[in-house]
């Protein structure tokens, strides 16, 4: 059986961090997500960036957003599908502010302030990709950030 769709959650700890789980539950129920999978929300209490990093947003103010994908790319290949990922996220933000950039490998810029970050997670079986979470949450009405963040901005405010 394959659930095809996009799933709301008003509040989560992580979007990727539920939608593994979210993947994991159906795999024991012995049915899978397809391709494209989606799960957002309006609140994280936990956004995780790269490493240590934390993602902060207010409440029902930006797109907090992560998807399910089966890339048909060998491990070996997984930053080819970063690099895709990357790419759109920042070819989508470029139809409203078109000097975006992309601070490799998992950051948007708008000259020296980051509107999104990107954390994507490869599962791999062996010397296949089983499976792909790629999460992005992306600064769209927020105008004011915690004062501990070096550089954010907002589609709003740029």
């Amino acid at each position: 059986m394959k659930i095809n769709s996009l799933q709301f959650i008003p509040v989560t700890d992580s979007t990727n961090k539920a939608l593994a789980q979210l993947v994991s539950d159906n795999k024991l129920k012995n049915n899978s997500l397809s391709d494209f999978f989606g799960l957002y929300t309006d609140y994280q209490i936990s956004g995780r960036g790269e490493g240590q990093n934390k993602w902060q947003s207010n409440r029902g103010e930006n797109i907090l957003l992560s998807l399910y994908f089966i890339p048909p790319l060998p491990p070996s290949q997984q930053f080819v599908f970063n690099r895709f990922f990357s790419l759109t996220v920042r070819k989508t933000l470029a139809n409203y502010i078109p000097g975006v950039k992309i601070k490799w490998p998992n950051d948007i810029y708008e000259n020296d302030k980051k509107i999104a970050g990107i954390l994507i997670e490869h599962s791999i079986s062996g010397d296949t990709m089983a499976g792909t979470i790629a999460g992005v949450g992306i600064n769209i009405n927020q105008t004011q950030f915690d004062p501990l963040l070096p550089n954010p901005t907002s589609l709003k405010l740029e």
